[in-house]
């Protein structure tokens, strides 16, 4: 959208668009700015459920870089992308889709299909040791 430089074209602006860029609109007035991080941070029964397998996910990305022996200005130069992409997406305040986690796995010189069988690998522990706390706690609730 870039900033519009008086409240006048800002209002304009909004009138202009459609009602659900409206309200996107209407946010990015009150936040002063582009989006806040902490307005996008995912909530909600599922995303916190996730939460577990996000960490995961971030913390391969980071040792996977950290044993190359690679910095995040090193990976963002080989990914011809900014530094503050590889820090937003080790961060979790950006995502990165299957081809970007390809291109990334290529850098850092990670098989896609090894690093995503590290991934799987290591939620399975976790899931099989809440399963296993779950029903520990089931047994104990039973007379």
């Amino acid at each position: 959208m870039g900033q519009l430089k008086s409240r006048k074209a800002q209002r304009l602006f909004i009138q202009a668009v459609p009602r659900r860029a409206t309200m996107v609109a209407e946010i990015r007035l009150q936040l002063n700015g582009p989006y806040h991080v902490d307005f996008m941070e995912p909530s909600g029964p599922r995303l916190r459920a996730n939460r577990r397998k996000q960490e995961i996910l971030l913390s391969l990305l980071r040792e996977a870089r950290e044993q190359k022996g690679l910095r995040q200005a090193d990976v963002a130069a080989a990914l011809k992308c900014p530094q503050t992409r590889v820090s937003k997406y080790e961060l979790g305040t950006r995502r990165l889709d299957l081809l970007e986690l390809r291109d990334v796995c290529i850098v850092l010189g990670v098989s896609l299909v090894d690093f995503v069988g590290t991934f799987d690998v290591s939620v399975g522990a976790i899931e099989a040791g809440e399963r296993k706390q779950q029903g520990a706690g089931r047994a104990r609730r039973t007379p």
